[in-house]
């Protein structure tokens, strides 16, 4: 397949993975497929799921209290990125379109109407004075 990223996973780092808990299933399975298929720490992961993947591990790592794990998925995103980075690279240098994330291909909403933008206030009349006569002595 053409949108392979080789990403260097260890272990250590593909056990942290599976232990993000939000993390949706097809994404879990496309990365386990890879692991298996792999060949010491080098996986080739769909570029979709990878991009998808440094989501969850950014939304993780802002959200975990413990500092060391916090650390782990930084680096680990970090890993993540530049091998997305780094294969983007090379598609632009061979002159080729790089490939767009599933997450750019959901529809967006349509817009909500806004309002009409109000007229701007006529100028208020002044106000007349009650009772019909008018304060003004005469003199």
């Amino acid at each position: 397949m053409d949108n392979l990223v080789k990403v260097r996973l260890t272990t250590p780092q593909m056990r942290l993975i599976e232990n993000i808990v939000a993390i949706p299933d097809e994404l879990e399975k496309s990365i386990k497929q890879a692991a298996k298929k792999a060949d010491g720490a080098i996986r080739e992961i769909p570029y979709e799921a990878l991009d998808q993947l440094a989501g969850w591990l950014a939304a993780e790592a802002n959200y975990e209290e413990n500092a060391r794990r916090r650390r782990s998925l930084d680096l680990l995103y970090d890993e993540v990125q530049t091998a997305l980075w780094e294969f983007d690279d090379r598609r632009i240098a061979r002159g080729e379109p790089i490939p767009l994330a599933a997450s750019e291909f959901i529809p967006l909403a349509k817009p909500a109407k806004t309002a009409k933008r109000a007229k701007p206030a006529k100028k208020a009349k002044p106000a007349r004075p009650r009772g019909g006569k008018t304060t003004r002595r005469r003199g």
